[in-house]
């Protein structure tokens, strides 16, 4: 068993980062191996294959919530992850144990300390919102630890929070870090008191927050949040109280990884790589005139204002535009999240955009994803030209109507005779039965996409687990009795509302829904199977 090296204060210059509270995990979709490499394929870089008996890390992996999912639906695969955090260690080897996993290791250690343990090279290392919070000298580890243990040609997955977009709210946190100092107090205490004081400064009124709107409704989420759910005070300890915690540049983000021989490779929000589709048209021409791909990035975040980044690097790659066509024909599965005449053929892309799905490629193709996840190579014959074929199935995918898959043999999506439904990966149970304990999202996971695969809000998980449970005839009444006794909130586009208001009128629409949408792709990807009621 793994331990930890030294304390983290040790290694940082006291207190970088809260590890006396824990952060509260879910499934990260973008971390999937075939999302990371699909999306390195289409800026032309030959990815590993996100299949099979690939080496996978994860940086920073909290309670190993994704990485234990991710290891569920990729049994020949090796996965490890690290934190500092013992509680988030901890609940990661219960989580595997609890699930049988044999394929996860979790090492419990500092980033500095990461030398001290025998780990293998990798083809994929994730780094989810850790790496923005990180001083020098822990970055400095983290960037030894890819120049040894990436191997040529792999991939870094790394979320980080952004500039423009981000810089009216690093001086705030700057400011509260200040008012509210470290006293050796536990991070729960600081943090809660470091709310208060910024609830009392938005209650006064500050010229800073009238003229920042960004950092104003950064401030007003905590403060009002943590009112409701007292978690909001964890997350504030990691988030806005960790020194280490500095905004980038994406041009300052692509030469620290250039120095150490990582290339951009593209990003996981995947519409964000067709410049068509990622800026408003007027600004098109112009970055299609800068011949630098590092300066149009640029160009693009000032342009979208972007806060975050979910970036993928490549590790001594160079552009091999045959390579990744072939990745694309050959590797990659696609499949109908609904029946294909359901599928719009014009798709809203993001606030400002349509794609068009319209013409003979787009028929072919989405008459084949109908009926099994399928390779283009499967579909296409010798003497079609593939490149439409490339760039149909790519638009196909930014619509978000398609599961972009690494397997085929998807199921039949009838309910005929099914008063419920199953869930045979225990995985999946376990990720549902979080979200309703947490009045939380859930993301569930296939065999077939190696990873995330349908997101259910949390009256959509309440729903489904009563279903399971009682079958879809009670459902509705289940769930009721049960939000009209919680006490808590949901976020919502109005603002919070109750869960105890919650009417049945609205559970039973929301029911309707789930079994006209998202319960056909759960069928076919096999994260539900239906039981059939007893005569």
């Amino acid at each position: 068993m793994d331990s930890p090296s030294a304390p983290a204060d040790d290694i940082s210059g006291a207190g970088f980062y809260a590890d006396d509270v824990e952060f509260r995990s879910g499934v990260v979709s973008d971390q999937a191996p075939v999302l990371i490499s699909y999306a390195a394929a289409v800026n032309g870089y030959r990815p590993p294959p996100p299949q099979g008996s690939f080496c996978y890390a994860d940086l920073g992996c909290g309670d190993g919530t994704t990485l234990c999912a991710l290891a569920a639906v990729n049994p020949d695969a090796r996965f490890v992850g690290v934190d500092f955090n013992p509680g988030h260690i901890r609940r990661g080897r219960e989580r595997a144990d609890e699930l049988g996993l044999a394929n996860v290791r979790f090492v419990e250690t500092s980033f500095a300390a990461l030398s001290d343990h025998d780990l293998p090279v990798f083809d994929f290392v994730a780094m989810n919102g850790v790496y923005a919070w990180l001083p020098p000298k822990i970055l400095d580890a983290v960037h030894g630890f890819l120049r040894r243990h990436l191997r040529p040609g792999g991939l870094f997955y790394v979320e980080y929070t952004s500039l423009p977009g981000k810089a009216s709210v690093t001086p705030l946190w700057h400011l509260i870090r200040t008012l509210v100092p470290d006293r050796q107090q536990s991070s729960r205490e600081r943090a809660a008191e470091a709310i208060e004081l910024l609830g009392d400064l938005v209650t006064r009124g500050m010229g800073y927050l009238s003229a920042h709107g960004p950092a104003a409704r950064a401030a007003r989420t905590y403060f009002t949040g943590a009112r409701r759910d007292p978690y909001k005070v964890d997350h504030f300890a990691h988030n806005a109280l960790a020194s280490g915690f500095r905004p980038r540049y994406f041009t300052q983000m692509a030469d620290e990884m250039g120095a150490i021989g990582l290339a951009y490779a593209g990003r996981t929000a995947l519409a964000l790589n067709d410049l068509e589709l990622s800026v408003p048209s007027e600004h098109v021409p112009y970055l299609k005139s800068l011949p630098d791909p590092l300066r149009r990035e640029l160009l693009k975040d000032y342009i979208r204002n972007e806060q975050l980044r979910r970036d993928v690097f490549i590790m001594h790659g160079e552009r091999d535009p045959v390579a990744a066509r072939a990745f694309l024909s050959h590797q990659v599965r696609y499949l109908g999240k609904l029946p294909k005449n359901r599928i719009k053929r014009r798709a809203p892309v993001g606030r400002q955009r349509t794609v068009s799905l319209a013409g003979p490629a787009y028929d072919r193709l989405i008459q084949a994803f109908d009926e099994d996840a399928r390779s283009l190579a499967e579909v296409l014959e010798a003497s079609d030209a593939a490149e439409p074929f490339q760039r149909a199935a790519w638009r196909l995918m930014v619509s978000n109507q398609y599961f972009l898959c690494i397997a085929g043999g998807a199921r039949a999506a009838s309910l005929t005779r099914a008063g419920r439904v199953r869930i045979p990966l225990a995985a999946n149970a376990l990720l549902l039965r979080q979200a309703v304990t947490r009045l939380d999202s859930a993301t569930l996971v296939s065999t077939l996409t190696g990873g995330a695969a349908v997101r259910l809000g949390p009256l959509e998980a309440k729903l489904l687990a009563a279903a399971v449970d009682h079958g879809f005839a009670q459902a509705v009444q289940r769930t009721h009795k049960d939000v009209s006794q919680d006490t808590r909130s949901l976020n919502t586009i109005k603002g919070p509302v109750p869960v105890s208001s919650i009417r049945r009128e609205k559970l039973a629409q929301m029911l309707r829904t789930l079994r006209e949408r998202q319960l056909h792709g759960m069928l076919r990807l096999g994260i539900v199977e239906p039981v059939a009621e007893t005569p």
